[in-house]
């Protein structure tokens, strides 16, 4: 009996060391499932907020007016926008559900107007629009103007940091080097 005493104390030394070890593999595990939730989190909001930008497009360089009232101000973006939609092609139906706003705080010392969000109804309007913008270059009203997608925070830092890969690898002497979009991603690629 005095054997199978110490065979059991054997056996519960073991089981606590067995059940330290499960503890510790838990709260491991809790802490890195924690990480994993929230990034999960981070990529599902990353992925709304994407899907949500599509019908927004966004337009640098259009001429800001100084006039005193907001209403004034907004009108003459209008006015703007809408002129230039008309110049791409867009048709009045297409043109009455739009909705737009200068992003960032009104400044009439700034020697940069503020870009232009525009929302259209759908993805479909957006797009077109994008894919003719490069005939702004061409119009006389219309050359000073660049559209763009409206991008989320990550992708503008992604874009960025593409750039200044870009430019250190042109620096370094490779040729023939653009950023193009495969897939809706950017990546560096030669033309060649």
């Amino acid at each position: 009996m005095g054997s199978d005493i110490t065979d059991l104390r054997a056996v519960i030394v073991q089981l606590k060391d067995e059940v330290a070890q499960l503890k510790a593999n838990f709260e491991s595990n809790k802490a890195t499932s924690k990480i994993d939730s929230n990034l999960f989190e981070d990529i599902l909001h990353e992925i709304e907020d994407r899907q949500r930008r599509k019908r927004n497009i966004v337009v640098f360089g259009a001429d800001e007016s100084t006039l005193g009232s907001t209403e004034e101000r907004e009108s003459a973006d209008a006015g703007i926008v809408k002129k230039m939609l008309t110049c791409l092609g867009s048709t009045p139906d297409e043109l009455d559900n739009v909705k737009l706003f200068r992003l960032g705080k009104f400044d009439g010392g700034r020697p940069r107007p503020r870009p232009i969000k525009v929302i259209f109804p759908n993805e479909a309007t957006a797009y077109s629009i994008l894919r003719k913008s490069k005939e702004l270059k061409s119009s006389q009203d219309f050359g000073n103007i660049y559209v763009s997608s409206d991008k989320t925070r990550r992708q503008l830092d992604h874009h960025r940091s593409l750039r200044k890969e870009l430019s250190e690898r042109i620096e370094k002497g490779e040729t023939n080097l653009k950023i193009k979009y495969v897939s809706g991603c950017p990546i560096i690629l030669s033309e060649n």
